[in-house]
């Protein structure tokens, strides 16, 4: 197969084989095997980046990116049926769920001490500054760290870049106190809607915000990991930042995380004329309803997936009308949703807004109230927690607890 679909330097006596690129060739050129071209592409880019010139050593996002993209790669029907690619695949797992800390530890147990002291306790903000510089202490803060937020980027080869990220808002977030309950009914509805998703109404300063971003920045140990390990895009509506209300950045940001994380929704996207004329901010920003045509609607219309992926939309109510706009994301979601691929369902919160629960009918509506009982116990242990550490103190003052409850 090297003789008859590699380039002619390859084409030795004795086929040299063992190079990636070499079958990366043999993919490529052999219309037998139907991987993406764009997978291809980016297994290439990892292989000529990291490993055809001498690199030593790659940082802790390199290293994410690449595993992300192998793993992918070798889980092509093509490839995963075989025994070399089932054990490949075993193996990047395996080195995937080792975080800096466990090699650390495998080589130098007094090591793992001393980058922890450094880590956590600098001397001062010049120290600071000079480990937060470094890609080593990146790497075992990554490993300490309880939340990891969803990331709205790609990675080279880049094939569209999303238009606009919400990190400075994620890093602004509030702590998700209680609520266990909430994103327990959250998921479960989602999971179980024969709508086109859930959307959460209460009062203003309910916690909307804070949920939300509880489920973008979910811990491997915290609630709200099970949606999030098939959350695709997010998109957080501020009503005194306009680009955040305009439609074609939420089209663009989905369209962008599509092909990054689903090769075949990216490849059907990328090889559609329309959608890819669309795929310009000015041309979506002209005609956002024919641009989720084209990008989406008609694009993916073909496509099926076992599992379903959510898309997840903070204070829709804020990316209502406005003055600044031509259309709003509310109005391109009330008339397109209902036509959106079946396994793409949302989460969206809102106020409790009549013209918002009648654009979107498409949506399973859960109303919730602060004086719930749920929300009371919530309060209960968040006072028993805080407050009441120094109980006889707090009794004399105010009274027994059962009292100021």
């Amino acid at each position: 197969m090297v003789k008859v679909f590699a380039p002619d330097w390859w084409r030795t006596a004795t086929p040299y084989t063992e190079d990636l690129c070499v079958t990366l060739h043999v993919f490529h050129n052999c219309t037998k095997f139907n991987i993406p071209i764009q997978t291809c592409n980016r297994v290439k880019s990892i292989r000529n980046a990291l490993f055809a010139h001498g690199q030593l050593q790659v940082n802790n996002v390199e290293r994410k990116h690449a595993l992300r993209d192998l793993i992918t790669f070798l889980k092509q029907p093509e490839i995963s049926i075989t025994q070399s690619g089932k054990l490949a695949i075993t193996q990047l797992y395996s080195l995937k769920s080792k975080c800096v800390i466990d090699h650390i530890i495998e080589g130098d147990p007094v090591g793992l001490q001393h980058h922890l002291v450094n880590v956590l306790k600098p001397r001062d903000a010049a120290e600071n500054t000079i480990l937060d510089r470094s890609d080593n202490v990146k790497a075992v803060r990554s490993c300490l760290s309880e939340e990891t937020c969803v990331p709205l980027t790609c990675t080279d080869p880049c094939l569209w870049e999303p238009a606009f990220t919400f990190d400075g808002y994620l890093e602004d977030r509030p702590v998700l106190f209680g609520r266990k309950w909430l994103v327990d009914k959250v998921q479960a509805s989602l999971m179980t809607t024969p709508s086109r998703g859930i959307m959460l109404t209460a009062e203003m300063g309910y916690g909307k915000s804070t949920l939300v971003s509880h489920l973008i920045c979910s811990g491997e140990q915290s609630h709200g990991i099970g949606l999030q390990k098939y959350l695709l895009s997010y998109h957080i509506c501020k009503f005194d930042v306009i680009s955040t209300q305009k439609p074609e950045y939420f089209i663009i940001n989905l369209v962008s995380m599509l092909i990054e994380n689903l090769p075949e929704a990216g490849n059907a996207i990328l090889t559609n004329k329309l959608a890819f004329h669309f795929l310009q901010v000015d041309k979506c920003s002209e005609d956002p309803v024919g641009c989720i045509d084209a990008t989406l609607v008609h694009s993916l219309r073909q496509l099926t997936f076992d599992e379903e992926r959510y898309v997840i939309i903070d204070a829709i109510d804020e990316c209502g009308e406005s003055a600044a706009i031509s259309m709003s994301l509310l109005d391109v979601l009330s008339k397109r949703i209902h036509k959106l691929p079946w396994w793409l369902k949302f989460f969206i919160t809102a106020r409790d807004i009549n013209i918002v629960n009648s654009k979107l009918p498409e949506m399973q509506i859960l109303h919730e109230m602060s004086e719930d009982i749920q929300n009371q116990n919530d309060i209960d242990t968040f006072l028993t927690d805080n407050l009441f550490i120094h109980t006889d103190t707090f009794s004399r003052l105010f009274g027994t607890q059962a009292e100021i409850r």
